[in-house]
């Protein structure tokens, strides 16, 4: 484990696309604690890493869960048509100092500067 993936602490990565199962390997392979979340509306992805699926509503939000579960940043890797989870990720980076949006094409972890 480097000091990166210590100082990163766990990561809640919001998922749903091949991009997204993609990060979630290679950042479990390189010992950053994951945990991949689906909404639901997909067979769940065979991943090395926790996977979280449906909803945060009926848990109390976005931001109960963060809290209740430790999470410390949050990669939102969603889809672009799932903007209503986008927004309330951006909103809820208020209280986390890690936020990062993948983009379309933006799928290994050479396009990021740790």
């Amino acid at each position: 484990m480097t000091s990166n993936t210590k100082t990163a602490g766990k990561l809640l990565l919001l998922g749903g696309t091949t991009e997204a199962k993609q990060l979630a390997q290679q950042l479990h392979q390189r010992g950053f604690e994951i945990i991949y979340s689906i909404a639901g509306l997909v067979r769940e992805p065979d991943l090395p890493c926790p996977v979280r699926i449906g909803g945060f509503s009926e848990i109390g939000g976005l931001v109960q869960y963060l809290t209740d579960n430790h999470i410390t940043g949050i990669i939102d890797a969603t889809h672009p048509f799932a903007a209503n989870m986008t927004i309330e990720a951006v909103a809820s980076k208020v209280l986390y100092s890690l936020y990062i949006r993948l983009g379309v094409g933006t799928s290994t972890l050479s396009d990021f500067k740790w």
